[in-house]
C-alpha cells in the first residue's frame, strides 16, 4: 500500500504535468514559428519540472497521513443460498 507522503508526490507530478501539457498546447497555437515554441517550451517543462522536484522536497518535511476516502472502501456481502 502506498502511504501518504508517496501519494502527495505522485498528485503533485500529476497535477502540474498536465498544467505544463495545457499550456504547451495553447501556446503550440499561439506561438509564430517552431524556434519560438521550442524555446518556450523549454522553459516550460523546465519550470514545470524544478516545480514538481521543488513540491516533493518540500513534502519531506511534513508527516503526511492518508485518511482512506470513503469511495474507496468497497464492501461486498454475499448472500448464501
Amino acid at each position: 500500500m502506498i502511504n501518504g507522503e508517496e501519494r502527495v508526490k505522485r498528485a503533485i507530478q500529476e497535477r502540474i504535468t498536465i498544467m505544463f501539457d495545457e499550456i504547451l498546447n495553447y501556446a503550440e497555437v499561439a506561438v509564430p514559428n517552431k524556434y519560438t515554441y521550442d524555446k518556450l517550451r523549454n522553459r516550460v517543462l523546465t519550470a514545470g519540472n524544478n516545480a514538481i522536484r521543488d513540491l516533493q522536497l518540500e513534502c519531506n518535511l511534513y508527516e503526511i497521513t492518508y485518511l482512506q476516502r470513503i469511495d474507496e472502501v468497497v464492501k461486498v456481502e454475499t448472500e448464501e443460498k
